[in-house]
């Protein structure tokens, strides 16, 4: 069923009409701009934007951007999984030739926009199709919060384009599929931009993060775990942005008790490095065809019997856009079945595979790792950036609002474990510091200021792991841990 001719998305018009708007010249794609397209108001994003340019006497030619498609006319696999084509144009075609103020879209179809056409004035939209177009309406409206020139152009169809004098396309009807493509924003100019890798992995100093996963080994019990981790340092030089992080990872056997964590805890600290260029997984945009050597989870290469897969940008149901690397269930892992035709042979059930997503100043929100009778994934389940947690920062784990700097190499504490007797020595004999113990749970259980060591009795403390923390007046503070048996 076709859409009402006048739907105008968001785009909010008013009644009066200024010729000074209309003086300007109007243009439908700008060769510096990528243009972000919600796909029938779900979840999909998809970027159109001019991947090179040539010209032709006095004419320009874009050439946009292309993606991988599902395969619809393909005979099935020998496994019923349909074949994908690779390097294939979205709803605004392969080219884009611009003659005067005529802009003709062609391959594999064809259509042409005329740009200065005034209200009443009628072109032929698609000969191929025998398709009329008509200015039905010229006006001014808010686009992206600015006042703009907007014309609707109703097609003979009953299907309708509306096109804005500074942002070009901002919908685009369901003429040739059932689709209705509505712009959303355009790159780091207006409305909603995708985020790219420097938006995805942009943290600050104190940033913590946890995570909750699981994982099993075939023979095994499955096992659950949660995983903290806190931003140390930042450092950004050229293409470059650095990390030190300080993490803590608690876990049991799922058929364990909900308290039983303290067997398996470990910390550490790790450096996180990124390299920005246009060549970058988290920079591409919605089904371009990637090489798998970038669907990696903390550098692990699972992949062995297949070369490619594809990125998925969108809207989750938190509302924010969310770029994926790999699929854990729509196996979208590839290789070239047929060049010459631009086909990709889709293999079902990889022996191994992954999926990785990510969202803007979180990093990696989830993964899923599948292997040959192995199998692990974890979700972020909460976060403090600044002044704001949200989701779940676990008691047990809330250690890590410390700071982890200072006086380590001089903090020691033998023997651990905890048999009989242990002793904390701490830094200089006439330094005071606070000296102060929690359990697995995060519940405090010893605190006091002494100078020179503290001595740990066996029957002072119940079987688990601890969580000490020494700090002195200047602020500096060192955590460890020590087991008692």
């Amino acid at each position: 069923m076709k859409k009402a001719l006048y739907l105008l998305v968001f785009i909010y018009l008013s009644s009066s009409f200024s010729s000074d708007l209309y003086s300007q010249d109007w243009n439908l794609l700008n060769s510096k701009f990528s243009y972000n397209y919600s796909v029938n108001n779900n979840r999909s994003i998809i970027t159109v934007r001019v991947d090179s340019l040539n010209i032709i006497e006095t004419d320009t030619v874009y050439f946009l951007n292309r993606i991988v498609v599902d395969c619809d006319t393909c005979e099935l696999s020998y496994d019923h999984m349909k074949y994908a084509w690779y390097d294939q144009p979205q709803f605004l075609q392969e080219q884009v030739r611009i003659t005067g103020n005529s802009f003709l879209f062609s391959y594999p179809g064809q259509f042409i926009i005329k740009i200065n056409e005034k209200t009443a004035g009628s072109w032929l939209f698609d000969e191929n199709n025998n398709i009329q177009a008509t200015v039905m309406e010229e006006t001014e409206g808010y686009v992206f919060g600015e006042n703009d020139s907007i014309k609707i152009i109703g097609l003979s169809t009953g299907d309708s384009i509306i096109i804005s004098k500074n942002y070009g396309i901002v919908k685009f009807g369901s003429i040739y599929e059932d689709h209705i493509y509505k712009l959303i924003g355009i790159n780091n100019i207006a409305g909603e931009s995708i985020p790219g890798l420097y938006d995805i992995m942009d943290f600050n100093v104190g940033d913590i993060f946890e995570f909750h996963g699981e994982s099993w080994v075939t023979e095994s019990d499955s096992k659950l775990f949660i995983e903290q981790i806190k931003i140390l340092s930042r450092y950004e030089s050229n293409d470059t942005i650095e990390y030190d992080i300080y993490g803590q990872y608690y876990e049991r056997n799922y058929s364990a008790p909900i308290s039983h964590w303290d067997p398996h805890y470990h910390d550490y600290n790790k450096k996180l490095r990124y390299i920005n260029s246009s060549g970058h997984p988290l920079n591409k945009s919605n089904n371009q065809l990637l090489s798998v050597d970038y669907v990696y989870h903390d550098g692990y290469n699972p992949f062995f019997d297949f070369k490619y897969s594809k990125l998925k940008c969108y809207r989750d149901e938190k509302g924010q856009i969310v770029k994926s690397l790999g699929s854990s269930e729509s196996w979208d892992y590839f290789n070239v079945y047929d060049s010459a035709n631009k086909i990709l042979d889709r293999i079902k059930f990889p022996m191994e595979a992954q999926e990785i997503s990510y969202a803007p100043g979180l990093g990696e929100i989830y993964y899923d790792i599948r292997g040959f009778e192995w199998w692990s994934n974890a979700r972020l389940e909460g976060y403090v950036k600044g002044n704001d947690t949200v989701g779940t920062i676990s008691d047990y784990v809330r250690l890590l609002s410390l700071n982890v700097t200072g006086i380590e190499s001089s903090v020691h504490l033998f023997p651990n474990p905890v048999r009989d007797v242990s002793v904390l020595e701490l830094p200089g004999k006439e330094t005071s510091f606070l000296v102060r113990i929690f359990n697995i749970h995060g519940k405090e259980v010893f605190n006091s200021t002494l100078k020179g060591s503290l001595k740990l009795y066996r029957n002072h403390f119940k079987p688990g792991i601890y969580i000490y923390k020494v700090s002195n007046q200047s602020t500096q503070i060192y955590t460890g841990k020590f087991a008692v048996e």
